[in-house]
């Protein structure tokens, strides 16, 4: 049974620590990028995304990018709980963290 082997723990770990740092990066590189173009709203010419005049909101961005982040977070909590019960040795989870 998989949820016995510290091995399936650690690959699914490791999974979800590059899925939380990609969706990290992600989040970060939109809000520089908003940063970016709000340090552009005195130019002339171009579109003002300060105004927020596109079919989504800065806002609703940030959002969803801050919530696919907690959702692999608690993915990843959900991952730890499981190996909790299953008696898999914390270390197990975290050594995936390193990688």
């Amino acid at each position: 049974m998989e949820t016995q082997d510290p091995e399936w723990y650690a690959q699914q770990a490791a999974n979800l620590s590059d899925e939380l740092e990609s969706r990290q990066a992600q989040l970060s590189d939109y809000l520089q990028a908003i940063e970016d173009a709000r340090n552009l709203r005195d130019t002339t010419g171009g579109i003002n995304f300060a105004e927020g005049a596109i079919a989504i909101t800065l806002e609703d961005g940030i959002d969803l990018l801050e919530w696919r982040v907690q959702e692999t977070q608690a993915a990843f909590d959900d991952l730890e709980d499981l190996a909790r019960r299953n008696d898999i040795p914390p270390g197990t989870l975290r050594a995936s963290e390193a990688v």
